[in-house]
């Protein structure tokens, strides 16, 4: 009986080791495909991860394309440059009368001052006889104006002639100009050009002759003619003054003169603006 225990034994014994070996086999090989599929899943993210980043990339490389056809649309190479911005105009200067100042001439005996002037508007105002046309007489003597034109029949009878003073010698009328540039709209808002002080003066003798000054120097009537032309008073077609009863005679033209020694509405017009001229 011994022995064949023994047998049973040694046979039990070897089955037990060849059951342990192989519960360690299928645990090896269980471990391998554990291991296999580790790696396997290694790979998978690893791949996985790298399709993320190209399609990562691939998105930015498309909105750097989008953001650069946005570029190229908003600022398209065609737009020209901006033109320099201009340069800042000087304020433009214009002539204005200061003042007159009249010595026996006409009503007013002895030597008056009229003036200083408004820069854009003055009126003289008063009674009948106050002697309110005799101011625009004086402009149009010193402008070179014959007697006819102040209701007069000779130079002479511009000189002024009263109880308290008759007999004088002559008559003078000065009239003072000056360039100015605007500040502002108040009658004191401006500043005189330098050097820009023009007197222009015309004195009537007696013996019907009259004489021209340039800023008090002896002059002529074609100097006073070309200097005033330079500062844009124009005596040859001078439409800057209208007298009494030129409004009407202007509103009663014809719309064209009929003859040549006629005046209608357009040759007085062409007349203002200079293109008569221009006809021959």
């Amino acid at each position: 009986m011994a022995p064949k225990a023994a047998k049973r034994a040694r046979t039990s014994n070897a089955e037990d080791e060849e059951n342990a070996a192989e519960v360690a086999t299928e645990e090896q090989a269980a471990k391998e495909v554990e291991e296999e599929e580790v790696d396997e899943e290694d790979e998978d993210e690893e791949e996985d991860e790298e399709e993320d980043e190209e399609e990562d990339e691939e998105e930015d490389a498309e909105e750097e394309e989008d953001i650069a056809e946005e570029e190229v649309v908003a600022q398209p190479a065609d737009i020209p440059e901006a033109p320099p911005l201009p340069k800042a105009e000087a304020k433009t200067s214009r002539l204005m009368i200061k003042q007159i100042v009249l010595e026996n001439f006409k009503s007013y005996g002895g030597r008056k001052l009229i003036g200083p002037f408004h820069k854009s508007f003055s009126s003289i105002v008063g009674p009948n006889g106050s002697g309110k046309s005799n101011t625009i007489d004086a402009l149009l003597f010193v402008f070179g104006k014959r007697a006819s034109k102040m209701r007069l029949k000779k130079v002479s009878e511009l000189i002024h002639c009263s109880g308290g003073l008759p007999n004088l010698p002559s008559a003078k009328v000065e009239v003072v100009f000056q360039d100015i540039r605007d500040t502002g709209d108040g009658a004191e808002d401006y500043e005189v050009v330098p050097g820009s002080v023009l007197s222009v003066s015309r004195e009537a003798f007696k013996n019907n002759s009259s004489k021209y000054y340039l800023d008090g120097k002896a002059s002529n009537f074609t100097d006073v003619t070309d200097i005033l032309m330079k500062r844009g008073v124009d005596l040859e077609h001078n439409r800057f003054l209208i007298l009494q009863g030129e409004v009407e005679q202007i509103a009663m033209m014809k719309p064209k003169a009929l003859t040549q020694h006629e005046d209608g509405l357009l040759e007085y017009l062409e007349d203002i603006i200079g293109s008569n001229r221009l006809v021959r």
